[in-house]
């Protein structure tokens, strides 16, 4: 433990059949896969810790039939598979699986072991059924998103991905008084942490706001204690906060699950309280890593004594995270550094609070937005939004076949009484800052737009210039808009079934209703939106194709919405060349688009870019010049999405996150693409149609986008009008990575996450 080795473990060195005690971790296995070594002959083992060592593959069944085995912990891997149903002569004390890819049933026989003074922890893991006894899951029993899908409402929290409840109010801070008694300081009210488990379970506040997930026991003690006290000798004014301390023995995760969507400024405070220093008389370090929102914000080998000089002494760390889908994750992590026995028993991470508020805005010299400036930005995106509608009524002039409808104007106070006041509770979760409301009987959802962003201001031209010229069944329904009172609002059709996000992801309710009909009808619906955008006149590539901007009407129609960082192909739509022979939407004469440089404004500033998710295309990550393949490739996501009933990415530890993608590659080179089916649907689906769709969706991917097809071949194959041939895209990936754009051959992908490649063996 505690060391800096790589590589693989060595084989032929752990087949001693008289160990009894083995700890190997963090160890990063390098570019290839790393499989679980063959350790059967070491039958003698009473403890065995592989944790976060880069394994894969299944866990070995021998495993299970070591009798003396007490302590097991393969935490923070890769492993797969299931764990045997019965076992009679395996009864550890301590069973730690927590962060990888294990599937199938908890069995009984592992958690009737918590309901003794066994620890178990199973959290962070695919799982699709546990077995418990009369419901019952006991303090030592770790199950926080342990299942792949969970329809329970009553513990949401099992389920993987899980975020802020529906009836759950959203917060802008976050105040925790980590291992102390609700207490207020500098006017801020720090919630309180005074729950006494800690070694291997799951707890969520009252009010669902926040909850900690611990692992671990205490080596060398019989006496597990997870909070520390600390009376006097605190050297600092708020010793309310720093009285107390949260403590765990390998990894304590503090989560904000109702944060809005924004930046924030997350503050940790610390003092080491865990021990006294008299002279030399104690020699215990306490080392552990810190990780804030998935790599974010990283500490390695924290000493909280050694940064404030001494114990008993405070010291706060900041930084500036972006927390999205409402949740943010605190990770303390102890990789087996500093010390682990006495005196220093209670050796793994700690900490006193954390304080999470937005990061601060910039000073505005008056309450309200300048009339002076909002009127610029307004007058820019009408005229900008006049070019365009000018140029397409020049080529309607000219060819013909296309209707341009500006859209109505509304009154302000109207839309402001319909919205009531746009109040928070008419505000709908999950689509950014829209409000539905009822204007004169027809309802209608009202889009607050930033007045001070180019974003905003981008968003507002795109729709009025093309939403309003391009009418078509799979694209939001634009009623109009208004620019009154320091203003930006988009009006439009009322979608009764919100989102595609939703209705996937959403309450177990809303994916109810997807059969397999209406899946294929989403996937179909969103191609054709996508096809109508790039082979219109304007040549619009939309950018920011995801679940959230894919709106479902009553009857499941897809309506495309959200064109705030839609770009154009045809450059010479609009504008006069401006910086070299820039046009205000991209080169003057190129096939593609250029990705946005500071140095090279439009008539609204810079192109504003999306935030990078993993339905985007690897050449929009890294800033290539993009086509209409850019959308291809989010609609090749967002199949898989549809077809799996799984998300592209089910949050994890930074070192395992589960990408859809990922087990895409796997099934694809397995021949199984059949097998990533929602297995909610059961046997109520068409086979060929779902393995069509699968490949299609593959080919939609391909790390070179000259290799992808167009919308329309996308849509002729899925209405079955083009012969596709399912062989050539379900074969194993290296057949068909041809080129990347820069016409180098390419065997990787891109995370999601850092927009760095990933290679093959990472992928597995």
């Amino acid at each position: 433990m505690g060391n800096n080795f790589e590589g693989h473990l060595p084989n032929k060195s752990l087949g001693l059949p008289k160990m009894t005690y083995l700890s190997i971790n963090n160890l990063p296995g390098g570019k290839t896969v790393v499989l679980f070594p063959d350790i059967h002959n070491m039958v003698s083992l009473y403890f065995l810790t592989l944790r976060n060592c880069s394994l894969t593959g299944r866990i070995p069944d021998y495993i299970w039939r070591f009798t003396n085995l007490l302590y097991l912990d393969l935490s923070f891997n890769n492993l797969t598979g299931i764990i045997p149903p019965d076992l009679n002569q395996f009864q550890p004390q301590f069973v730690f699986l927590r962060s990888n890819k294990l599937n199938g049933t908890v069995p009984g026989w592992l958690t009737n072991l918590s309901y003794s003074d066994s620890y178990v922890d199973v959290s962070e893991n695919s799982f699709t059924n546990v077995t418990l006894s009369n419901d019952y899951i006991a303090s030592n029993l770790n199950l926080f998103e342990c299942r792949s899908q969970y329809s329970d409402t009553r513990s949401k929290w099992q389920q993987a991905g899980y975020h802020c409840d529906n009836d759950t109010q959203i917060y802008d801070h976050l105040y925790i008084n980590c291992g102390g008694n609700a207490t207020s300081v500098d006017g801020h009210d720090y919630e309180a942490d005074t729950q006494s488990d800690g070694g291997s379970t799951f707890f969520l506040s009252t009010n669902k706001t926040w909850a900690y997930s611990s692992m671990g026991t205490f080596l060398g003690t019989d006496d597990d204690e997870f909070i520390l006290d600390k009376t006097c000798n605190i050297s600092n004014t708020d010793v309310s906060l720093y009285s107390n301390a949260r403590i765990a023995p390998i990894s304590l995760k503090y989560y904000g699950f109702c944060l809005k969507n924004d930046t924030y400024t997350v503050k940790l405070h610390f003092a080491e309280i865990g021990w006294d220093t008299n002279g030399s008389s104690t020699i215990g370090k306490r080392v552990f890593d810190v990780d804030v929102q998935g790599g974010q914000y990283y500490l390695g080998d924290f000493d909280i004594q050694k940064e404030a000089g001494d114990v008993n002494k405070v010291i706060t760390k900041e930084c500036n995270v972006s927390v999205t889908d409402s949740r943010l994750e605190i990770h303390l992590y102890w990789a087996g550094k500093g010390s682990t026995y006495t005196p220093t028993k209670y050796y793994g991470p700690s900490i006193s609070a954390i304080s999470v508020y937005p990061v601060p805005r910039e000073p505005e010299r008056n309450k309200k937005f300048p009339p002076a400036a909002i009127a610029a930005i307004v007058g820019a995106a009408l005229v900008f939004g006049i070019l365009i509608l000018v140029r397409i009524r020049h080529r309607k002039l000219k060819d013909g076949g296309l209707e341009v409808h500006p859209g109505v104007v509304f009154d302000f106070k109207k839309l402001k009484a319909a919205t009531n006041s746009f109040a928070l509770d008419n505000k709908i979760d999950g689509v950014g800052n829209v409000y539905k409301g009822e204007l004169d009987g027809i309802q209608i959802a009202v889009k607050q737009l930033s007045a001070k962003s180019e974003e905003g201001a981008h968003e507002f031209v795109t729709a009025i210039g093309t939403i309003s010229a391009l009418k078509h069944p799979n694209l939001a329904t634009l009623m109009g808009s208004c620019t009154e009172q320091n203003q930006l609002l988009l009006v439009y059709k009322y979608m009764e079934k919100v989102s595609l996000q939703h209705a996937l992801f959403g309450p177990a309710e809303a994916k109810l209703e997807l059969n397999w009909e209406t899946r294929a009808k989403i996937c179909l619906g969103v191609a054709k939106g996508l096809a109508c955008l790039h082979e219109s006149k304007l040549q619009v590539i939309h950018c920011n194709i995801k679940p959230t901007n894919i709106l479902l009407d009553k009857d499941f129609t897809v309506k495309i919405s959200d064109f705030g960082y839609s770009q154009f192909h045809d450059s010479q739509l609009v504008g006069a060349p401006l910086n070299k022979g820039k046009t205000a939407l991209g080169s003057h004469d190129s096939q593609h688009v250029d990705a946005p440089l500071v140095k090279d404004k439009t008539a609204l500033g810079s192109l504003p870019k999306p935030k990078i998710t993993g339905h985007m295309a690897p050449e929009q990550i890294q800033g290539i010049p993009l086509t209409p393949k850019a959308d291809v490739y989010s609609f090749g996501i967002i199949t898989l999405e549809v077809v799996s009933g799984q998300e592209f990415c089910t949050l994890r530890s930074k070192d395992s996150n589960d990408y859809l993608l990922n087990k895409a590659y796997k099934h694809q080179e397995e021949g199984n693409l059949i097998a990533l089916v929602d297995p909610d649907l059961k046997s109520n689906y068409k086979p060929d149609e779902a393995l069509r769709m699968l490949c299609l969706a593959m080919k939609c991917v391909n790390q070179s986008f000259d290799l992808r097809p167009t919308m329309s071949s996308v849509v002729k194959i899925l209405e079955g009008n083009e012969k596709f041939d399912i062989s050539s895209a379900s074969k194993p990936r290296s057949t068909h990575s041809g080129s990347t754009s820069h016409g180098e051959t390419s065997n990787t992908t891109i995370s999601p996450s850092t927009g760095n490649e990933i290679d093959d063996s990472q992928r597995h």
